[in-house]
């Protein structure tokens, strides 16, 4: 009889140069007996831990006395078309995503613009565009207060799937890989941690 458990890669550096952002690290599915990776179904009824964490890299530079940046005061979420996510409250800690106190949000919606590969969202609801990032390889993670669930709605999608171009859906308890027949999909974490990651190869697509 074969067992298995989860493994893990080291964290990722802290996505921010300064400030708030996250970090991330890679799950695996082990066997135990050969000690090689295998498909991450045989894990599916063991807990996982966190994949996501926030991090710190210190305070940003201040702006100069008398000048003020267009988007002072606003947090780095940035709701644009593409993925809604919703959450329904059970508790209103944030204990299980290891977060500096400033990184626990206050409940509205912010907009900033900018990328959105690298951040962390933790708003109640929003939506996140993925769509034309620069990036080929691009990640978002979404979390909320322990005891709350994930769910999100794809709403629309131009992932070229004869190209190599995926999404991954990933938590402590779910992983699941899709191109077609996504829009209008539901996923739901079955957690208070959900990693979204696309690979895109043609220009616009996501």
């Amino acid at each position: 009889m074969c067992s298995y458990e989860w493994s893990f890669s080291e964290w990722t550096e802290c996505s921010t140069s300064c400030g708030n952002g996250i970090q991330t690290r890679q799950d695996f599915c082990l066997n135990l007996l050969t000690r090689k990776h295998v498909n991450p179904i045989f894990c599916r009824h063991f807990p996982k831990a966190i994949v996501v964490r926030g991090c710190s890299a210190g305070p940003c530079p201040q702006p100069a006395v008398g000048t003020r940046s267009p988007e002072a005061g606003l947090q780095t979420v940035t709701p644009v078309p593409c993925l809604t996510t919703a959450a329904t409250a059970r508790e209103v800690r944030y204990k299980d995503l290891d977060l500096p106190p400033s990184a626990v949000p206050q409940e509205k919606t912010e907009e900033t613009s900018g990328g959105v590969c690298g951040k962390l969202f933790l708003n109640a609801t929003g939506v996140i565009n993925m769509m034309g990032v620069e990036s080929t390889d691009c990640a978002v993670a979404i979390g909320r207060p322990l005891g709350e669930e994930i769910t999100i709605n794809v709403l629309e999608s131009s992932l070229n799937c004869s190209a190599g171009e995926v999404v991954l859906f990933s938590g402590r308890m779910m992983w699941r890989t899709g191109c077609r027949k996504l829009p209008l999909s539901l996923i739901n974490s079955r957690t208070n941690t959900l990693i979204v990651k696309q690979r895109v190869l043609l220009p616009g697509n996501g």
